[in-house]
Formats: C-alpha cells, structure tokens, sequence
C-alpha cells in the first residue's frame, strides 16, 4: 500500500495524532498529489497545498511521517502512477 493510500485509509487515526480532521488530511492527500502531478518539485508541492489549506508545510510532514512516508514524494507518485497504469 503505497503512502497515499494509507493516507485515505487511515484517514481517522492519522487526523487524531496530527489534530486535525480526517476531511483534512483526505483533503491535503488529494491535493499534494495533485501538486505533485503537475510537475512541481517536492517542497513547492508541500508548499503549494500548505497554502491551499493554510496549515504548515510541518504539519503535512508530520501527517506523511505518520502515514509511514519516506520522505521520497516522487517515489511515492510514481508508485501511484504504477498502480493506475500498469
């Protein structure tokens, strides 16, 4: 299961340690990976979706770090592109 699967699947108990809702980080999963999909490298992705949500570029670390992210957003896109495509 790759990192933004467990983003949406474990949406409730990931919320409750970053204290936010599990709307938001559905909400913030969608959006960096949209961000992430249009090109833009990995910190202007977190930027981009930190603004879009006015939260901190930290707190959607910290919903990745627990999610199990490596940190690596391109290998975890490229992950999601794999399993669409192939």
């Amino acid at each position: 299961m790759g990192l933004f699967d467990v983003l949406e699947s474990q949406a409730e108990e990931i919320a409750s340690k970053a204290g936010i809702s599990p709307d938001q980080v559905k909400e913030i999963s969608a959006t960096l990976q949209s961000n992430l999909g249009d090109g833009s490298d990995q910190m202007a992705a977190l930027e981009k979706t930190a603004a879009a949500h006015g939260v901190p570029v930290d707190k959607i670390q910290e919903l990745l770090g627990h999610a199990g992210g490596s940190g690596d957003l391109t290998a975890e896109l490229g992950g999601l592109a794999k399993g669409l495509l192939g």
